[in-house]
């Protein structure tokens, strides 16, 4: 499964964007706090902190990042700096193992975020990309959006500009796990079940005519052509009424199945297959009805990713190559 089948999913199917997007939802539904330390008195780089979060409202793209990096088996952020180099050129203050040189201050212009459709990793660093092929892609054009490579302006950006954030680690610190691939099969059936339930009702909700020759009239031979032009006429017209000479016409028998029997066993499966409690994962109406049990369960799963990946893979990565530029004064320590 390529990242373009990912993309495509996410973008065209309700229930994959939920599996892409319901823990980073639920993760930022609270904007997390920075502090350096316990003191009621602001210091200089939580002041400096709360500034630059403000103007650039920084917590809704590490919000949208933590989201994109799942689709694929990883996501960036594109930090914008005011040095005047090309993106594929690094930028000054940093040594090749993302380490502080020097006392160069640098100003942060723009945040951009990207999914794995649009970048493709260079070369390895220690096990870590050295650039990354990045596609500005317009998302108005389908071409961008379609099962094939997204076109658009290509750059090759140097990883010191970049922020790496990969969810669902397990062998790899470069790719992730993307969200959709343990249910990928099932986000499948339940596109044959959901659309096929609309043209089963939309076939259902007029069967058709049965037209039958009186027995009594002998052999009778019918007339195709008119009756088909008397039927075109009722079906796809106006006309409210088939005339008809020595043919009957007998409605055929709707056959319109409930699907959600169905529908709900494959959302079931993807439930369990992400180990969230089924009425949670299908929404807040449900959710009410959900148990102590369930909502406990779930809170500590979403407590446990804050603490164990968004504050130490996707926060703190952010704060400290901020710090290494120089955009945030220097601090021994700080908390989130």
């Amino acid at each position: 499964i390529n990242p373009q089948q990912y993309r495509y999913l996410y973008d065209r199917e309700g229930i994959a964007q939920r599996v892409v997007s319901m823990f980073p939802t639920e993760c930022w539904a609270s904007d997390p706090m920075v502090r350096e330390n316990e003191e009621a008195e602001q210091t200089d780089f939580e002041e400096a902190w709360e500034l630059l979060q403000k103007e650039m409202n920084l917590w809704h793209f590490l919000a949208r990042a933590d989201e994109m990096s799942g689709i694929g088996a990883f996501g960036i952020l594109l930090l914008g700096i005011d040095d005047g180099k090309d993106m594929f050129q690094p930028v000054e203050g940093i040594n090749e193992f993302g380490q502080k040189t020097g006392n160069i201050q640098h100003e942060l212009l723009y945040v951009r975020v990207f999914d794995e459709s649009l970048v493709e990793v260079a070369n390895p660093r220690f096990g870590q990309p050295v650039s990354y092929n990045v596609t500005f892609s317009d998302p108005r054009n389908e071409d961008t959006v379609g099962l094939t490579s997204p076109t658009g302006t290509q750059k090759t950006v140097h990883w010191t500009r970049v922020i790496h954030i990969a969810d669902n680690r397990k062998s790899s610190e470069i790719f992730g796990v993307p969200r959709m691939r343990p249910v990928y099969n099932r986000l499948y059936d339940l596109r044959k079940l959901l659309g096929g339930s609309a043209e089963m009702f939309w076939k259902g909700a007029f069967p058709g005519l049965s037209f039958e020759v009186n027995p009594d009239l002998g052999d009778v031979e019918l007339d195709a052509t008119a009756l088909r032009s008397e039927f075109d006429a009722y079906s796809n017209g106006l006309q409210r009424y088939l005339a008809l000479a020595g043919v009957s016409a007998k409605s055929l028998a709707p056959q319109v199945a409930n699907p959600e029997a169905h529908v709900n066993t494959q959302i079931k499966s993807i439930a369990i297959t992400l180990a969230v409690p089924w009425r949670i994962f299908v929404g807040s109406e449900q959710a009410q009805l959900a148990s102590s049990q369930d909502k406990h369960t779930w809170n500590t799963r979403v407590a446990h990713r804050q603490q164990k990946y968004v504050g130490p893979l996707v926060i703190r990565p952010f704060i400290d190559r901020l710090i290494t530029y120089g955009i945030l004064p220097e601090v021994e320590e700080y908390f989130v």
